[in-house]
């Protein structure tokens, strides 16, 4: 996990609660699950794209 989605990676360790307010206040933040649906987003996008290539790359390699 990388970023801002790396801040919501919470401790399990955490009271119940304080998970429930974490998740409550990001629920409320329009602007920042905004963000957080983008950069996401971008991530799967890059990996898709990666993934797109390794075959082609595997080959080039020698390895396929």
């Amino acid at each position: 996990m990388r970023g801002e989605l790396a801040e919501n990676i919470l401790p399990l360790t955490l009271p119940a609660e304080d998970i429930l307010e974490h998740a409550m206040a990001l629920a409320h933040n329009e602007n920042c699950l905004a963000r957080l649906r983008m950069t996401a987003r971008k991530i799967f996008d890059d990996g898709l794209e990666r993934v797109a290539h390794r075959p082609s790359d595997l080959s080039a390699s020698g390895i396929l």
